[in-house]
């Protein structure tokens, strides 16, 4: 009897510690999940790293609106060589086609109108110095902006026409969207962490995607994404 109770003291420990051990492995494992949880990103923060990649390989491009003389077999040359004459012309800015890295025609040709064209230039500098005079062709039917990944277009529209009585100006610089509040004379970057809070507003007088997309792809088109 005494071994007997001997023998159950010592499986009551041995029980005993066995649960103590399974309470430490199921905290261990509760510190490696929020461990893995702090390292790797959510979902919107990759998204958000996706697209500031996506707009960091557009760091050499602009967009064209208003280049004449559009027509269906059109090399990329000939269109390097037209967006640099434009350029030539309407900004005072000397750079031959060979400064462009390579120019294209977005969307399918239609007869009797201009495709808008995406003109990635050689050096960014000479991006930045043209999206810098982007405005002095005003009133001619020639836009000249940054090339923006769609998300980033679509928030800088929403940024533009949403909110009216908030924002007073909206624009982007080197990939990056800024605002300038009504009463500021400040202007603030929007982050990538605020771009939800503006794409799920309404946009004005219309509640359908259809609009969202239309508006996010004209809003390419507005004269300068630099202005301030």
């Amino acid at each position: 009897m005494k071994r007997i109770e001997i023998i159950e003291g010592n499986m009551f420990e041995q029980a005993k510690e066995v649960e103590s051990l399974k309470q430490q492995i199921e905290e261990k494992n509760l510190e490696i999940d929020l461990l893995k949880q702090k390292e790797q990103p959510s979902e919107k923060a990759h998204m958000a790293s996706l697209n500031d990649l996506e707009q960091y390989g557009r760091r050499n491009s602009g967009r064209i609106t208003g280049l004449l003389n559009d027509n269906e077999n059109q090399t990329s040359n000939a269109v390097a060589e037209q967006s640099a004459n434009l350029i030539n012309q309407k900004l005072g800015i000397r750079i031959e086609y060979r400064n462009i890295d390579v120019a294209h025609m977005l969307g399918k040709y239609i007869h009797n109108k201009n495709r808008p064209v995406i003109v990635k230039f050689v050096r960014r500098q000479t991006k930045i110095d043209i999206i810098k005079r982007a405005k002095l062709p005003k009133g001619t039917g020639i836009f000249i902006n940054e090339d923006l990944t769609k998300k980033n277009a679509e928030v800088l529209a929403s940024l533009r026409l949403k909110e009216p009585t908030l924002i007073d100006r909206a624009w982007s610089y080197e990939g990056k969207l800024f605002a300038r509040y009504r009463g500021s004379d400040r202007p603030k970057q929007i982050k990538s962490n605020q771009y939800q809070t503006w794409l799920s507003k309404p946009w004005p007088g219309k509640d359908n995607t259809t609009y969202a997309r239309k508006v996010s792809s004209s809003d390419r088109n507005l004269p300068s994404s630099t202005q301030k």
